[in-house]
Order: C-alpha cells, then sequence, then structure tokens
C-alpha cells in the first residue's frame, strides 16, 4: 500500500511513518503542506492520503476539495483526515466533501490499523 502522509509537523509525520512501519506499510511519501502534496499527487499515484487540516500554503481541505473535484484523477483516492481540530463543522465539511473519516490528534494505532483496513477494503466502517 502506497501512503501519502501531509502534516505541517515533521515530528507528526515521524510518528505516522513509525506506526506505519508498525503496521506493515513501508512505501511512505511525506509532504509539508498542501502545495507539496499537490506535487507528489501529481507525480505518483497513493492508495491512502493521511492529512492534516491545518497547514501552511495550502489547506488540507482545499487539497480535499481539489482531490475530489469531478474529473479529478485522485477522484476515488481514499483520504483520512488526522488532525487535532475538534470542530464539528469542519469534520462534517471535510465528509462533505468525500474523506473517508476523521482520526482525531492525538492519535492511536488502533485507529490508524481500521483507516488502512477502510481504505484497503477490507473493513466497511468510515473511521
Amino acid at each position: 500500500m502506497k501512503v501519502l502522509l501531509v502534516d505541517d509537523s515533521k515530528t507528526i509525520r515521524m510518528i505516522l511513518r513509525n506506526l506505519l512501519w508498525e503496521l506493515g506499510i513501508d512505501h511512505v511519501t511525506e509532504a509539508a503542506d498542501g502545495l507539496e502534496a499537490l506535487e507528489a499527487l501529481a507525480s505518483e499515484r497513493f492508495d491512502l492520503v493521511l492529512m492534516d487540516l491545518h497547514m501552511p500554503e495550502r489547506s488540507g481541505m482545499s487539497v480535499l476539495e481539489e482531490m475530489k473535484a469531478e474529473g479529478s484523477a485522485h477522484k476515488d483516492t481514499p483520504v483520512v483526515i488526522v488532525s487535532s481540530d475538534s470542530d464539528y463543522h469542519s469534520i462534517e465539511r471535510a465528509r462533505d466533501l468525500g474523506a473517508l473519516g476523521y482520526i482525531k490528534k492525538p492519535f492511536k494505532k488502533e485507529a490508524l490499523r481500521t483507516a488502512i483496513g477502510v481504505a484497503a477494503g477490507n473493513l466497511e466502517e468510515p473511521v
């Protein structure tokens, strides 16, 4: 499974990368903001995108909107938001735009395992 990890915090990216490795996923591409995420998406296809909402340059919501737009090559790519934002409206907007789920920071390995299972089609419940 190829995962795009998008977060402006290098520490969060390192923690998520290590957890993904523990879960058997070693093909991880990192992006520090929305612009880097769009560059990565332009050059490679991913099985899952784990993305923060609040980042410099382009927000996660903006990237999600572009990914899920009609005609986008990434319309069917599963996206799970990983954010400390607990605002109900932000979570609902992300789901309305097509996010598969939402994992609140600080996160647990089990939430990540569930997100990967849903993205891989092994589970049906959104996270």
